[in-house]
């Protein structure tokens, strides 16, 4: 198996290509193999690093000071300028004032017109009880 050290980090290294027609018809496969090799992996193709397991994935998203979202976390620099700013590519204070806007606006509007379209479509509703 061969290895990749960048910014030190070693890591098994895999030429799988996450994005084929056949891998994203089947990924499960896939993700088997990285897995096996290890909880993150190199993928040269994509200059890239995949975390492969829950435990590592999780670590990251906990440690936005290391793993930081805010200059994207797309392959290409064109996505990663259009969601710059959102709660998906921001970190700390930032990440949280965008989450609290959201949370509130739907607090205060979002909620009240989901619950009114749902107790709408109730209405539509016909039981039958026999």
């Amino acid at each position: 198996m061969s290895t990749t050290s960048l910014a030190g980090v070693h890591a098994p290294r895999s030429e799988y290509d996450p994005y084929t027609d056949a891998a994203l018809l089947d990924p499960w496969p896939g993700y088997r193999h990285l897995r096996d090799l290890g909880p993150v992996v190199w993928l040269p193709r994509y200059e890239m690093f995949a975390q492969t397991r829950h435990a590592s994935v999780t670590r990251a998203l906990r440690d936005w000071e290391t793993f930081s979202s805010a200059s994207g976390v797309m392959m290409n620099e064109d996505m990663n300028q259009v969601l710059r700013g959102n709660t998906l590519c921001s970190d700390g204070v930032d990440h949280d004032a965008v989450l609290a806007r959201k949370v509130r606006r739907f607090e205060l509007g979002e909620s009240k017109r989901a619950l009114h379209n749902i107790l709408r479509g109730y209405e539509r509703l016909e039981v039958t009880v026999t």
